[in-house]
């Protein structure tokens, strides 16, 4: 089962090991029914270890389970803090005693970890889910935040509102709504919704920065955008025409750029628009697999994932051709982000243009060196190498041929076909 937030920052998805802590999965799904985690502050964060949150005084002393008070810990062997994301339950006991004790700690407080083995954490927290979702690097940003010297970020970041995706334990929601009452409206936070309980002093919220900004960025395109509109230039073109001429003319240069560089065959190379690009593939899915999921969205003309040229193994990303545009787009808006094999594939155009590259090699275009073999320049011309004995003494003004050190030298010698 799942829970996602929405917080200041963007949304994020959790899974609960429901199976293995099923009492503390089903307090915090209370918690999230109830509405008492809509409106928390992320209230410490520690850079590269945790984050913590769910208490509504944002004071960090509060922690009380749904049903009041605490309860046990859960602390399954198989449940580790091996990965970003680990979400867990917070308590400030210390923990020197035996992971048999029933001693009660864990209530409303979580964590949710911003790096990978926290090993001293295993056997002391209940950690009871893990993150499944973060498109907006939330976690990222999270650890990115600037802090006070207590720990609290300086930007007031909330959950916004949690939501049940799937309740296993079947609770009824209608004993777990929240008062709306509950929450307050903060005229001078801009508009951020806070707990009644919260007594820590508000700060500027990471809404009214985000909102700040964009509205700066949008008086700027609209300032400029406006004043484009309306200058003409001598030959009654307006500036914004101008702009995109001047921006054809710098992708045209670059194009040129690469030609030259021989990183494109030709100016006008496009890639081809029937090639699917598919990454962040299990190791374990190859080539036949693939090309029986995708070819449900029409026929394929290849389907080939990558591996490694010396051990074999998958490098997880492949490429799709299809036989016409329209499979290929069906595909790319219905298969990106899907899960294969246990893994959320990433699908997009492939910008290769290896294929236009083979296939202007084999027109004529393009060089291949070689000694002692005819190389095609393209034009018609062919060139090889040759080898000439010199002498490296031989004086030409003299004519004198006393013997010297004989040598090879090499040249190109061209020749018409």
């Amino acid at each position: 089962m799942s829970i996602y937030f929405e917080t200041s920052l963007g949304d994020v998805v959790f899974d609960l090991y429901t199976k293995r802590c099923p009492v503390a999965c089903k307090n915090f799904i209370q918690l999230c029914k109830s509405g008492f985690y809509n409106g928390c502050l992320f209230y410490n964060l520690e850079k590269s270890f945790i984050v913590q949150s769910g208490d509504r005084t944002g004071t960090g002393q509060v922690s009380d389970s749904f049903d009041g008070g605490l309860f046990p810990r859960e602390l399954p062997t198989n449940v580790k803090h091996d990965k970003v994301g680990i979400l867990g339950y917070s308590h400030k006991l210390n923990n020197n005693f035996d992971v048999t004790n029933n001693a009660k700690v864990n209530g409303s407080q979580f964590y949710i970890t911003l790096r990978r083995q926290i090993d001293y954490l295993d056997g002391k927290y209940t950690a009871f889910g893990s993150l499944e979702e973060d498109p907006n690097n939330i976690i990222q940003q999270l650890n990115n935040m600037p802090t006070d010297n207590d720990g609290r970020p300086l930007a007031d970041i909330r959950i916004l509102k949690a939501h049940v995706i799937d309740d296993p334990f079947a609770i009824p929601s209608n004993n777990v709504v929240v008062d709306k009452t509950t929450f307050i409206l903060d005229n001078n936070n801009n508009g951020d919704y806070r707990p009644k309980e919260e007594i820590v002093v508000p700060r500027v919220s990471w809404k009214k920065l985000n909102n700040t900004a964009d509205k700066n960025n949008n008086d700027k395109k609209n300032h400029h955008g406006n004043t484009s509109t309306h200058v003409e230039t001598s030959n009654g073109t307006n500036s914004n025409t101008k702009i995109n001429i001047k921006e054809k003319q710098n992708a045209d240069s670059a194009a040129k750029t690469l030609e030259i560089l021989g990183d494109l065959p030709t100016v006008d190379t496009k890639p081809p628009e029937t090639v699917l690009f598919v990454c962040k593939l299990n190791s374990i899915t190859d080539s036949d697999a693939l090309e029986l999921i995708f070819s449900r969205f029409g026929d394929i003309k290849s389907c080939h994932v990558v591996c490694d040229w010396k051990t074999g193994d998958s490098l997880q990303y492949a490429f799709i051709e299809y036989e016409n545009e329209e499979s290929c787009n069906e595909a790319y808006l219905k298969m990106n982000n899907v899960k294969i094999d246990d893994r959320r594939i990433q699908v997009d155009f492939s910008q290769s243009v290896s294929k236009e590259w083979n296939a202007f090699k084999r027109r004529g275009g393009g060089s291949n060196r070689s000694n002692g073999k005819n190389v095609s320049k393209g034009g018609g011309m062919k060139r090889r190498w040759v080898e000439k004995d010199t002498n490296d003494n031989n004086d030409n003004n003299n004519n004198n041929t006393t013997a010297g050190t004989m040598t090879k030298k090499r040249r190109w010698v061209e020749n018409d076909n």
